[in-house]
């Protein structure tokens, strides 16, 4: 096999990217030849391609998420090269990957690339660019809740009016909701679109529910029809994102373009792959709970830094004081919030949120939260008084041998945050998508923090990790389980 490799550093996902140089070395022992590019611009990539054409791979590899094979299928178009490609994703949602049936540990996915067998996938255009999966009208005017006029045109379908968010897929996931159109195909030559109309909030939260969960087509505030060719127009600007990256300003043109891309699968030829299993993020039921979610939207943004030098000088140095007691402390607490209870209901596990702590006492818990309308969403330092929301609120509390240098560690990681800015990641309780590095939901960065210091004891990809992992996961008893704290007990006192 004659292969190159394509690999773009800037991919979401930075747990898979340290396990990428496993799977090269797996390939490289199965490859005559493997050639490694390290993508920068699209620019070089393309002009790479265009010199290395007479090379004649057999096929092309991608390391990357959605964008990133969107960048590389262009560039394939324009040079006229149609070879299979294998995918190693490592970006953030990975929705057109999740078409092919790869194996869930990155370790295993070299020896399907080894293989032959293949599917090919329909390409879209959108304004004359490549479209591999998905694009997303609307997803900064849906993250502030701001509805915007539509015109759209089709010929299966016509429609004016105002609208929270719309999406034309490729095939059957977008944005991490694997069945928003569970009968598609990417080889049938029809785009999938789905328009949400605008509602009022109350029925918003339980659409996203339904959307979710793939039973949102009877919705009477939801479109949902199959084209060929469509076209999007609105009286003011609305931005789009497209197969994960962000894309023109409407009006816009999306078409099936009549080419095909080869993708190696481990769906033998001839054969569909099978549904998507329900994930986490698929089974939110609790409506309740994503009304209140919904109506803090305003303080929040999931694309840009709302919080920053909310953790005081005071706690680093009550944290500094900590750092010798050989151990750091992991809390899990059942607070009653709406976002706690929203994760109960799906998990069905009483304990849904996570925090950190340098002492036993609990004076330096950290998380991240939405700020108890006192502080920015984001990362903040967590007073017991806060968790307090129903009668029975109380902590789990467990801990974890740590050495100095290694909370030390951690606490210059909470530094970092802290100095750059965070954000609460509000659109992760919903599907596993991180804009920005610091933005993060209570499991994910406790665990990002974990991970980067050496302490983690379970391999998970960080937007995938849900409260209760950190003790379910603990298959080597690395956790010495501490106390439970009632907070009634404790504010009593």
């Amino acid at each position: 096999m004659n292969a190159l490799l394509i690999y773009n550093p800037e991919a979401g996902n930075k747990l898979f990217r340290n396990e990428l140089d496993g799977v090269i070395e797996k390939l490289q022992g199965k490859a005559a030849a493997l050639t490694v590019f390290r993508m920068g611009s699209t620019a070089a990539m393309e002009e790479f391609l265009a010199v290395q054409k007479g090379r004649a791979y057999e096929k092309i590899i991608i390391a990357g998420g959605d964008g990133t094979v969107n960048r590389v299928a262009s560039a394939m178009q324009k040079c006229g090269i149609d070879v299979p490609i294998g995918i190693i994703p490592i970006g953030t949602t990975n929705d057109f990957a999740k078409h092919f049936d790869l194996p869930a540990k990155l370790d295993d996915i070299a020896g399907i690339i080894a293989q032959d067998s293949y599917l090919c996938s329909d390409i879209a255009q959108i304004n004359g660019e490549t479209l591999v999966n998905a694009a997303l009208i609307g997803f900064k005017e849906f993250q502030t809740l701001s509805p915007f006029w539509i015109k759209l045109e089709s010929e299966e379908l016509c429609f004016e009016g105002d609208i929270f968010m719309a999406l034309v897929m490729n095939g059957r996931s977008a944005g991490g909701f694997a069945r928003i159109a569970r009968d598609a195909a990417i080889d049938d030559g029809l785009l999938d679109v789905l328009v949400i109309k605008k509602c009022p909030l109350v029925e918003l939260a339980p659409l996203l529910v339904a959307l979710g969960s793939g039973k949102h087509k009877d919705s009477k505030h939801i479109l949902h029809f199959q084209s060929s060719k469509l076209s999007m127009s609105s009286d003011t600007e609305v931005s789009t994102r497209v197969d994960g990256d962000e894309g023109p300003l409407l009006p816009i043109e999306v078409s099936i373009s009549g080419t095909t891309l080869k993708v190696l699968s481990g769906v033998p030829a001839g054969k569909k792959p099978v549904g998507i299993g329900l994930s986490f993020n698929e089974v939110m039921q609790a409506a309740g709970g994503l009304v209140e979610i919904i109506k803090d939207m305003p303080r929040h943004n999931v694309l840009e830094y709302v919080n920053r030098n909310a953790v005081d000088d005071a706690y680093f140095k009550e944290a500094e004081g900590s750092l010798g007691d050989g151990y750091i402390y992991v809390a899990l607490s059942s607070t009653g919030t709406a976002a706690g209870e929203l994760i109960r209901s799906v998990t069905k596990k009483d304990y849904s949120h996570v925090s950190l702590s340098f002492d036993v006492g609990l004076k330096t818990l950290v998380s991240y939260n939405g700020g108890n309308n006192l502080f920015a969403p984001g990362m903040n330092h967590e007073l017991l008084k806060f968790f307090y929301q129903k009668e029975d609120a109380n902590l789990l509390v467990y801990k974890i041998k740590a050495t100095v240098t290694q909370k030390r560690a951690i606490l210059s990681e909470i530094r970092k945050i802290n100095d750059e800015g965070s954000s609460y990641n509000l659109i992760g309780l919903l599907l596993p998508y991180s804009h920005k590095e610091n933005i993060m939901f209570c499991s994910q960065f406790v665990y990002h923090v974990l991970k980067k210091t050496g302490l983690a004891y379970f391999d998970k990809a960080p937007h995938e990790v849900k409260p209760m992992d950190f003790i379910e996961l603990d298959f080597k008893r690395d956790l010495e389980f501490h106390s439970q704290v009632y907070l009634r007990d404790v504010l009593a006192e």
